[in-house]
């Protein structure tokens, strides 16, 4: 569960303040099967039957062997005979992950081609679902989109390689997830990559043609879905893709959150009979700072809730006395569906009692883990 908070202040008056291959695998020669483990199924290797016949003989024999030892100590040196050991099993380490590596120069470039290539396909005419389906079947916007869900983007070293356009880095971390984003999600991010790669005038075609996505009902229909009406041969490299991400990296076809991600070191000898496991869960954030959130013209709760279809938020009851009318209006304004759960904010009502509250009401409201929960205190 991610939750977007922002917090408000009484109303006071304000100055305003203003290797890797990028082309999509197997489109003709199906790229031969990494080694590794799969992310759903644990599988140990087995022995053959006569590796396993040699290993045990060969135990057996070295079991009854010993070893001479010279052992120091202060009253002299004295030889010592040991047994020796049979060579332990071998380890195996099962990889959850088999990710592309890292190219922020091609990474980029790959996206500017896709740009170019939606900007092409927006400015035609005819529906704006028809448009993105165009965009979809462009062989550029195709490899981009892919390159991108096979990339470890929430590893430091993907951070780092963007770290001097944190917008862009946003962007892309949400993209590696396209396959399960709404139409309108894609619109938007794509939207923000032509901003930071190629300046306001062009975002400005994309920000409208968003617009105009986002008054279509099929808006939130996602990307998965909207391939099965794609040519044939279209929706097959779609799928290929979604089959080797299935082995290489499952979250990207089957994310319980696009901001959270599960890893793991796992080892375990060949019976599978000791295994040893560290596990992780990595979470990623975006704290923006800004001012006149409630401004319906200003699209930072619109970008988060508008491909969601609707909006469930947990305010502070003082929070809605002053503000309350003005979060209804920016997503009345934004034709965002909204549920607003108010709850007290005092010291004393912040027990466990209240929390259970506020759970037992986001349960009411059936919000999932995919769902940002907006919060509002102050």
């Amino acid at each position: 569960m991610a939750a977007f908070a922002v917090s408000m202040q009484s109303p006071v008056p304000t100055p305003s303040v203003a290797g890797p291959s990028y082309a999509l695998r197997g489109a003709a020669t199906p790229a031969a099967p990494e080694t590794g483990y799969s992310t759903s199924t644990v599988g140990v290797a087995a022995f053959s039957a006569a590796a396993a016949s040699m290993l045990h003989a060969d135990r057996k024999r070295k079991a009854g062997r010993t070893q001479k030892v010279l052992v120091k100590s202060r009253g002299g040196e004295a030889v010592e005979t040991i047994p020796v050991m049979p060579a332990s099993p071998t380890t195996t380490e099962i990889n959850y992950y088999k990710l592309d590596e890292i190219d922020a120069t091609k990474i980029i470039a790959s996206m500017k081609s896709a740009l170019k290539a939606m900007k092409g396909k927006i400015s035609a005419e005819g529906p704006a679902e028809g448009k993105l389906s165009a965009t979809l079947c462009d062989e550029e916007v195709m490899s981009a989109l892919v390159s991108m869900s096979r990339l470890p983007v929430f590893s430091k070293e993907f951070g780092t390689a963007f770290k001097d356009d944190l917008d862009l880095l946003h962007a892309l971390k949400q993209i590696k997830y396209f396959w399960n984003l709404p139409q309108s999600q894609i619109a938007i991010l794509m939207s923000q990559l032509a901003k930071q790669l190629e300046g306001p005038e062009v975002a400005a075609e994309f920000e409208a043609f968003t617009q105009e996505l986002c008054q279509s009902a099929s808006h939130l229909v996602t990307i998965k879905e909207v391939s099965k009406k794609l040519p044939a041969e279209v929706h097959a490299k779609y799928m290929e893709n979604a089959a080797y991400l299935e082995d290489a990296d499952s979250h990207a076809v089957y994310p319980t959150s696009i901001y959270r991600q599960c890893d793991a070191l796992t080892l375990a000898t060949p019976d599978a009979a000791t295994i040893e496991s560290v596990m992780s869960t990595t979470v990623t954030t975006t704290i923006k700072i800004a001012r006149n959130v409630l401004d319906p013209s200003n699209h930072l709760l619109f970008d988060v809730y508008k491909p969601l279809g609707r909006c469930v938020a947990v305010v502070d009851d003082k929070v809605d006395e002053y503000h309350g009318a003005d979060i209804d209006n920016y997503f009345a304004a934004n034709n965002i569906e909204f549920t607003k759960l108010v709850f007290s904010g005092n010291e004393v009502d912040k027990g466990i009692e209240d929390v259970e509250r506020i759970l037992i009401a986001m349960k009411k409201y059936r919000v999932g883990r995919h769902e940002p929960l907006l919060v509002i205190g102050g």
